[in-house]
């Protein structure tokens, strides 16, 4: 696998520190290095004026802002799409592997039967609910921000750790029966026998 230039720049530095910091200095007396330290300095050390006009402008021109985010962010994202996706799903995987490991206790596996397999193992609301809390956080949407919401939030009691069989089974038993309530009565009595 090929290195990027950070990583070979990080490397070279690791095994010459005296000659990076002779480069670092050469670089910062440099006409070049010292347009680069005023442009950074004008941009990142406003006054307290500067920073009040760009606070009005943001209030006073915000559609024109987001409208320009949007588009921006939406060719950026056609542009990278596959490399967003697949950040994503790593960071899925990654949170959802927390959350299990914390919600069983370490155990990695379903509360109420010996399943293991981390695929089929989903966070569940204790004593339900879960469908109010999607409908709250309806303007975010998708299990990887609720994944999110639950890391960011500490870990808050009341959700367990159950493969997709229990937790349908677990519904059942609560009485959620699907958006049109097509589930007959007598069928739910036979499926928790």
């Amino acid at each position: 696998m090929a290195m990027t230039r950070a990583e070979i720049s990080k490397k070279y530095r690791e095994r010459h520190p005296d000659r990076a910091k002779a480069n670092k200095k050469k670089y910062r007396e440099s006409e070049k290095g010292k347009a680069t330290e005023k442009a950074y300095s004008k941009k990142y050390n406003m006054s307290e004026k500067a920073k009040e006009n760009q606070k009005r402008y943001r209030e006073t021109h915000r559609e024109k802002i987001n409208t320009n985010k949007r588009k921006n962010w939406s060719g950026y994202y056609q542009r990278h799409k596959q490399s967003i996706l697949e950040r994503n799903k790593k960071y899925r995987k990654r949170d959802k592997k927390i959350l299990v490991h914390h919600y069983s206790n370490g155990t990695m596996k379903c509360a109420l039967c010996p399943c293991e397999d981390i695929d089929v193992l989903t966070i569940d609301h204790v004593d339900g609910g879960g469908n109010k809390m999607r409908k709250k956080m309806k303007s975010i949407s998708g299990i990887t921000h609720f994944y999110t919401f639950l890391i960011k939030k500490k870990f808050p009691d009341g959700y367990r750790v159950l493969c997709f069989n229990c937790n349908h089974k677990e519904a059942l038993r609560l009485g959620y029966r699907g958006k049109h309530n097509q589930v007959p009565d007598e069928v739910v009595k036979q499926y928790l026998k």
